[in-house]
């Protein structure tokens, strides 16, 4: 027997026949005009019907064949069914706003149920039209009038059933409690115990901590003792490295100055000075070959003519001068070059010996400063092993072009004259005297 419903309205289980033919009176008694959508299901599987239909008139073919079927037919019992109004110029137009529900779960009871939310004032007609046309009645004295003695029996049952169950539910809750206080109760002990377990360990670890922090010290006052010991031996053998690195890195210097000063006693000027020097030998040979071409040709039409003409001659001579002059400036500006290597060259050398007598110097002055107890070596001694140290070296003055010597020439002479047959000085004075 299924659990009651409060909602629902109880009858005996109705069979198919007498679900669609009352539920098609109801429409009838319910309303006049307006649509109604009928369901049925039974409990023959496949036999079911569901389709909507017009509340006056004739009914659908399906709806026929589906009541001769089921007509006369007791064992065909209906498990639910459905009763949706859809009524003409009524105020709701949903169709679950009028709806009647039949189910039947044993095969045994049958319960309606209505739903009028928001129709309420149909639900007297919707009732009485019910009434009507099923046997409806509660659920208790619908399952009197089939088992009375069954029935009492099983509620009585029920209500012993019910008690046991309130007396396991108050015996489940007292269980509970208890498992609570003793859960509490231990969790308490626990924590009580982790927490005395917690400072043991703590306060053991304290006095381990203590001792190895004091034996640490211990230790560390004796490795510090040794360290001031290894430092002070090492600052003394620093002092003594200090004395040997100054005189080792004194001759490390020299020896370098010594290789810087063989480096330039083979002196040799850079590419951009070689060029530069180039450039003087194109010119002073481009003169010298111009010239060369000019006097060939004014010297070939001075002596070739017959009528003398002064202008090839002044050519010719010109141009002989100028290959003159250019040749011996040439030649010179060489030598002057070449004097002026040879002059670094001897200047390296003189300057690699003066270096070598300023380190022995150097040496020596230290070396009597530690022998004879911070005694510095007599000034007469430096004097003397320091003579002419680092001298300056005189450079010859530079060569100068034939044209700078004439013209220096003609400024020193009193009286210039020229003629047919050249020219003449007189009265040259003599070079300092001139500058005076």
């Amino acid at each position: 027997m299924s659990t009651p419903n409060s909602r629902a309205i109880y009858t005996t289980a109705q069979t198919a026949e007498s679900i669609i033919i009352g539920f098609t009176e109801i429409a009838k008694i319910w309303h006049r005009e307006g649509q109604f959508y009928l369901a049925v299901s039974t409990n023959i599987e496949g036999l079911s019907y569901g389709e909507l239909q017009p509340i006056s008139g004739s009914k659908s073919g399906a709806y026929q064949s589906f009541l001769k079927t089921v007509v006369g037919k007791p064992t065909i019992i209906c498990q639910s069914a459905q009763l949706q109004l859809r009524l003409d110029g009524h105020q709701h137009a949903d169709w679950q706003a009028s709806q009647i529900l039949y189910k039947s779960d044993n095969g045994v009871i049958g319960e309606f149920s209505l739903n009028f939310t928001n129709c309420q004032e149909d639900i007297a007609a919707a009732l009485q039209s019910l009434e009507e046309n099923f046997n409806v009645t509660n659920y208790l004295d619908l399952a009197r009038t089939n088992s009375p003695s069954i029935d009492d029996a099983a509620l009585q049952l029920r209500e012993r059933s019910v008690s046991d169950l309130k007396e396991q539910v108050a015996k489940l809750a007292e269980f509970l409690t208890g498992m609570a206080e003793r859960e509490a109760t231990n969790r308490e002990a626990l924590q009580t115990k982790l927490q005395q377990a917690h400072q043991e360990r703590s306060d053991k670890l304290d006095v381990e901590f203590r001792a190895r922090k004091e034996e640490f010290e211990i230790l560390q006052a004796f490795e510090l003792s040794k360290l001031d010991d290894k430092t002070k031996a090492l600052e003394e053998m620093r002092k003594v490295l200090d004395l040997r690195d100054e005189q080792g890195v004194r001759r490390e210097l020299l020896d370098k100055i010594q290789t810087v000063l063989k480096e330039a006693e083979v002196h040799n000027a850079s590419s951009s000075t070689q060029d530069k020097r180039s450039s003087i030998h194109y010119v002073a040979c481009g003169l010298m070959i111009l010239g060369g071409i000019i006097a060939s040709f004014s010297g070939y039409r001075a002596f070739s003519s017959a009528n003398t003409d002064w202008h090839y001659w002044v050519v010719f001579a010109s141009s002989i001068a100028t290959i003159i002059s250019t040749a011996i400036y040439y030649l010179k500006w060489n030598d002057r070059w070449f004097r002026e290597h040879a002059d670094a060259e001897f200047a390296a050398k003189r300057y690699k010996a003066d270096i070598l007598r300023a380190s022995w110097l150097a040496e020596l002055a230290g070396e009597w400063k530690k022998t004879k107890d911070g005694e510095a070596l007599s000034p007469l001694l430096i004097e003397a092993f320091g003579r002419n140290l680092f001298a300056n070296i005189s450079i010859s003055s530079p060569s100068e072009h034939p044209l700078d010597e004439v013209t220096n020439l003609l400024k020193r002479a009193s009286e210039v004259n020229f003629g047919k047959t050249g020219f003449s000085l007189k009265g040259i004075k003599n070079p300092a005297k001139a500058e005076d």
